[in-house]
């Protein structure tokens, strides 16, 4: 199974949204031959945003025989055992950019914790439905504990 982060999401929009103002911002700062330092400051916010944004974009999880690959565009990819895990904690962070919109956190029986960092243009569905498909795979039913 793989899923991936999605542009028509409720954090998608948000980000779009946000992207578009300072676009528009930029645009206008541009034209005013005396607002060098705005158009600097949109211009640098306004790049930093999309580039914010195209990681978010290109994130993805998939899970192949019991190995969960977290990928994307600025991050390095992270292989986890699935079956190896005591349990898996979702966290929903709020707008936490320190640990991500939403932090999937896997204990191992030692006590070994893995921490995947996720963007905010995931579908909470998409999410659900891939934790589920990892009980499936692991044959454990209760191994995925939402926290919001």
């Amino acid at each position: 199974m793989k899923i991936r982060a999605s542009l028509a999401s409720t954090g998608g929009i948000v980000l779009s949204g946000i992207l578009l103002v300072l676009g528009v911002l930029t645009w206008f700062s541009a034209q005013a031959d005396h607002m060098p330092i705005q158009f600097g400051l949109f211009g640098f916010l306004f790049l930093g945003l999309a580039v914010y944004e195209a990681d978010a974009w290109s994130e993805s999880l998939s899970l192949e025989n019991g190995i969960i690959q977290f990928d994307s565009l600025l991050h390095a990819k992270k292989r986890i055992n699935a079956c190896a895990m005591a349990d898996v904690l979702v966290v929903h962070e709020g707008l936490n950019q320190e640990r991500g919109i939403i932090s999937a956190v896997f204990r191992e029986p030692d006590g070994t914790k893995h921490r995947l960092a996720l963007g905010p243009l995931w579908r909470r569905r998409d999410l659900e439905r891939f934790f589920a498909s990892i009980e499936e795979a692991t044959g454990e039913c209760k191994l995925v504990e939402h926290v919001r």
